[in-house]
C-alpha cells in the first residue's frame, strides 16, 4: 500500500484499521495522528495516509514539526 497525500479543498477519507494518518497544519506541523482505527476523516487540512512505518518515515523525511504524542515505533 502506497503512502497517499490528500490535498483537496475538503478531504473526506475513509480510514481502515490497517492504515494510519496524520493531519497537517498549513505550516506543515503535525496537528493530529490516527492509528489503526476504522473511521471517516473530513477536514480542510492536508492528510497523509499509509502504514505506520510509512507515516513515521514521511514525518522524518519531510522534517515535520511534531508536537503530538509519538506514534508507536515499528520494529
Amino acid at each position: 500500500m502506497a503512502i497517499q497525500e490528500h490535498t483537496e479543498e475538503i478531504n473526506n477519507i475513509d480510514l481502515t484499521a490497517a492504515k494510519c494518518a496524520i493531519i497537517l497544519t498549513d505550516n506543515n506541523r503535525v496537528a493530529n495522528k490516527i492509528t489503526g482505527s476504522a473511521l471517516n476523516i473530513v477536514t480542510t487540512s492536508k492528510v497523509v495516509t499509509g502504514t505506520l512505518l510509512q507515516i513515521n518515515t514521511y514525518i522524518k523525511d519531510n522534517s515535520l514539526e511534531d508536537y503530538v504524542q509519538p506514534l508507536p515505533s515499528v520494529e
